[in-house]
């Protein structure tokens, strides 16, 4: 990230430790404008930057309190509020972001008071609140991570390449996988006091079936491995690095018999490449199972690597590229060959 906008965040959370802004207007002003300023956007002209803009024309009232746009694309709505005056009244402020985007929706919307900020992916259908793909507090969080969360989804150049709208699907969409996941994990673990034969990972598969709900195996592994829930211990879990067993229809029959195939990598030295964020990163394939980023001396798995390299959670199957007999070909692609 920029140094100007490092020192900036610097700056700002000395004064909201010191609770140096009173009101929505030093929110607004002093905070908010004064990142997306250092973030890129030119905040003198209101084509880009629109203050106190009417989400309804025939409706003077309702104003949202700043509005982004890119070639008149309606790129962000973002209300602002005082100083912890956000958590305290978050039904009503989700209320008010619904009525802004209900007749121009705006691709991501954010409420602030400065310290709190909440993101949404608004081009969704549901309630508002369920839109919600990130929290950030700039008093709490790790420093890389606020400076990853702004630059990605509050710079000028991100929002304006398509980035951040793309980045923000995903994250809902992972953080919906998630809470699917939380959802079914009580009625595995119940299934496999009934059926011992069956491990938890299976059994998280056939509820997840029950309900049409389709997740990558590494994410069902990654939830059952996190400190989120009690950890599944590998007996329990029984499903190894280098072998998941297959979450289509076959996986759990009648019979309980198990599909497995093998999800390993390309042979060692096979090289790999992702483009993220404009940016270019290369690898080479390590151990079967492994890639080993240039530049870095820790070796990861695919989504681990985008993890590492984007800062969230990520899908790397989908994203990194293997270079296979003189050409070029997704992650995925190349496993769903190895499949057939």
């Amino acid at each position: 990230m920029d140094t100007t906008v490092v020192e900036t965040l610097k700056d700002i959370k000395g004064k909201l430790k010191n609770h140096a802004y009173y009101n929505e207007e030093h929110t607004r002003i002093n905070v908010v404008l004064r990142l997306l300023m250092d973030l890129g956007w030119n905040i003198w002209d209101p084509s880009f930057v629109y203050l106190e803009y009417p989400v309804a024309r025939e409706e003077e009232s309702t104003k949202v309190d700043i509005a982004l746009f890119i070639n008149k694309r309606t790129a962000m709505f973002i209300e602002v509020k005082a100083h912890k005056k956000l958590v305290t009244d978050i039904t009503n402020v989700e209320r008010q972001l619904r009525n802004y985007n209900r007749d121009n929706t705006a691709e991501i919307t954010i409420a602030t008071d400065g310290q709190n900020w909440r993101l949404y992916y608004s081009q969704t259908d549901g309630k508002f609140a369920d839109k919600l793909f990130h929290e950030l507090d700039l008093l709490k969080d790790k420093e890389d991570d606020i400076h990853l969360w702004l630059d990605s989804f509050l710079s000028f150049e991100e929002i304006r390449s398509g980035n951040a709208l793309k980045t923000a699907k995903e994250f809902l969409e992972r953080e919906r996988r998630q809470k699917y996941l939380q959802d079914c994990f009580p009625d595995a673990k119940e299934l496999t006091i009934t059926d011992p034969r069956l491990s938890v990972f299976h059994a998280m598969c056939q509820k997840l079936k029950e309900r049409n709900v389709e997740i990558p195996e590494d994410e069902i592994i990654e939830f059952l491995k996190s400190p989120q829930i009690k950890p599944v211990s590998s007996e329990e879990l029984r499903v190894t690095d280098d072998t998941v067993h297959d979450t289509s229809v076959s996986s759990v029959s009648a019979g309980h018999t198990k599909t497995h195939y093998d999800c390993s990598l390309p042979p060692d030295g096979t090289k790999c490449k992702i483009e993220m964020k404009g940016k270019s990163y290369t690898g080479v394939v390590v151990n079967n199972k492994k890639i080993k980023i240039d530049g870095q001396s820790d070796q990861y798995s695919l989504s681990g690597a985008s993890e590492k390299l984007y800062g969230g959670p990520h899908n790397g199957w989908r994203e990194w590229e293997f270079f296979i007999n003189g050409k070029w070909i997704l992650a995925e692609s190349w496993r769903e060959n190895r499949k057939r």
